[in-house]
């Protein structure tokens, strides 16, 4: 059941977007970024979804919203808002 909740929550995000030109746009920008967002020190994973006024957003989660790579993750990635989410610790099951 975790796995299909999971799978849900991603694909709404993705799925809001209309236009694949953008869409397209922002997977490059996520795609150019992501390695050095994740070697920040607390950030566990990167993604794409909605800053909460609906614009598509990078969506960067942290482990706490008090860790170091957290107050380094910028406000905006190529005019991209980038959205901080507390998520924990991610563990594969």
């Amino acid at each position: 059941m975790a796995k299909l909740l999971v799978v849900v929550a991603l694909a709404v995000p993705l799925t809001a977007c209309k236009d694949d030109t953008a869409m397209d746009a922002i997977y490059e920008v996520k795609r150019q970024n992501e390695a050095d967002l994740l070697a920040l020190p607390g950030v566990v994973s990167v993604g794409i979804g909605r800053a909460p006024n609906g614009q598509p957003a990078i969506i960067v989660g942290v482990e706490s919203a008090g860790a170091a790579g957290a107050r380094r993750v910028p406000s905006e990635i190529s005019g991209y808002p980038v959205v901080i989410q507390n998520t924990g610790q991610l563990k594969a099951r």
